[in-house]
């Protein structure tokens, strides 16, 4: 039995560095609000804060991917069973 928990995707959104600046412009400093009502004046950090989401969630991708493959060369996949639940849909 492995449970695999994956935390990127979650504030304050830490992506691999390798793919800094991949889907754009990133908030310099991350504001200490999250989950709040949205503000006008807020918009240009909101769309920097989806790109560091996105990566955040391609980094996790590709560590599910690097996973996967370990199981295939390990020879262990096909005789796995795979639970996968998210709470980010």
């Amino acid at each position: 039995f492995v449970w695999v928990h994956l935390w990127p995707p979650h504030f304050p959104y830490v992506p691999d560095p390798d793919t800094q600046g991949m889907f754009g412009p990133e908030p310099e400093t991350m504001l200490p609000w999250v989950n709040v009502a949205h503000e006008e004046d807020k918009d240009a950090y909101v769309g920097e804060l989806k790109n560091r989401y996105d990566r955040a969630v391609f980094s996790t991708d590709r560590e599910v991917g690097w996973f996967l493959r370990q199981l295939r060369e390990a020879g262990l996949f096909d005789t796995s069973y795979l639970i996968v639940s998210a709470d980010h849909g």
